[in-house]
């Protein structure tokens, strides 16, 4: 960024030695000094050469000097005006200042406080269009975003925000421009006053009423901004992250109690698994009743059912073979 002494600045003065002797006192502290004496000259140069500031005479011959001040309000410049007049009534004070000066000196004044003026009027602008390009930058971030000063003053909110706390209205164009409502930021403050970053979630409430939980991160912008220090803080609405986290949740809920149910169904079917079951056609004696089994061996049924199966046997009689064989014990 350029120093104060970088800066251009135009005298506009009708009086020769006034504009001289303005011209040599800037130009020994290291400034670039222009000059015009009529008004002509004046809004010739500045349609030249933008210049970063305008002393500014308001009276320039017959004609007014507040030509000059309509002239920079029409360019939209962001050339500042000191005014420097001998002319002491108050209502060109205050138009001079409705205008857009920045500071007013009455002739005669001593060469201290013109240099103070000036260095004072540089350095604000210096800090303006630093914050400027700032802004610029933040401006065209998908984020929302809020600037604050040490005191935890918001200067600054970027679109995305005007989005985020107005998210069922069209953006207006004073949103596009940067305009932040009046309000302060306790996190910016603290970041500012201990020097540590913050991080952590809010509890907000937009335009309309409605509540919402955001995740909130601030930290101190890395470098200062015409000597000062500020504050970024980056805000991301967590509804959506809540409601698919909740969604998520209860998607877990649910796939755990089906990997309940399936593990239960795995362990049905590892047990059907481990049960052997007699199917196809067995070959069995018509006589004693034996089964041949897969390897042409005839074996007691017993045994072939307790090989292909994990029953158990338990004996008994049946009541048509206790009739034959103890038929003493059923009398006809």
């Amino acid at each position: 960024m350029p120093t104060l002494t970088d800066s251009k600045i135009l005298v506009v003065e009708d009086d020769p030695e006034m504009c001289e002797s303005i011209r040599y006192l800037l130009g020994y502290y290291g400034f670039e000094v222009n000059t015009s004496q009529n008004l002509v000259d004046a809004l010739n140069t500045l349609l030249a050469i933008d210049y970063d500031l305008v002393l500014l005479d308001l009276k320039l011959g017959d004609q007014s000097g507040f030509a000059v001040m309509d002239h920079l309000q029409e360019r939209a410049l962001d050339t500042q005006v000191i005014v420097v007049t001998g002319c002491h009534a108050a209502d060109d004070a205050i138009t001079a200042l409705k205008k857009g000066a920045t500071d007013y000196l009455k002739k005669p004044f001593e060469a201290d406080d013109l240099l103070n003026s000036v260095n004072r009027v540089l350095d604000r602008q210096k800090h303006q269009r630093e914050l400027s390009l700032f802004k610029r930058v933040v401006a065209a971030s998908p984020e929302a975003i809020v600037i604050g000063d040490h005191q935890g003053r918001v200067i600054y909110t970027n679109v995305a925000y005007h989005r985020l706390m107005n998210p069922r209205q069209p953006v207006p164009a004073s949103a596009e421009s940067g305009d932040a409502a009046p309000f302060f930021d306790r996190e910016i403050k603290t970041v500012l006053d201990t020097g540590l970053p913050w991080q952590g979630k809010v509890e907000m409430t937009d335009a309309t009423g409605h509540p919402f939980t955001a995740w909130k991160r601030v930290e101190t912008v890395p470098y200062t901004i015409g000597g000062l220090n500020y504050g970024v803080a980056l805000l991301h609405d967590m509804t959506p992250q809540l409601e698919l986290e909740a969604n998520q949740e209860k998607f877990r809920n649910l796939v755990e109690r089906t990997s309940d149910w399936i593990w239960e169904v795995e362990k049905l079917k590892n047990a059907l698994a481990r049960v052997k079951h007699l199917s196809g056609m067995l070959p069995i004696c018509a006589a004693c009743k034996r089964i041949r089994d897969d390897n042409g061996y005839w074996t007691e049924i017993e045994a072939y059912i307790e090989t292909h199966s994990d029953a158990e046997f338990s004996h008994g009689i049946c009541p048509d073979c206790a009739r034959k064989l103890y038929p003493e014990l059923y009398p006809e």
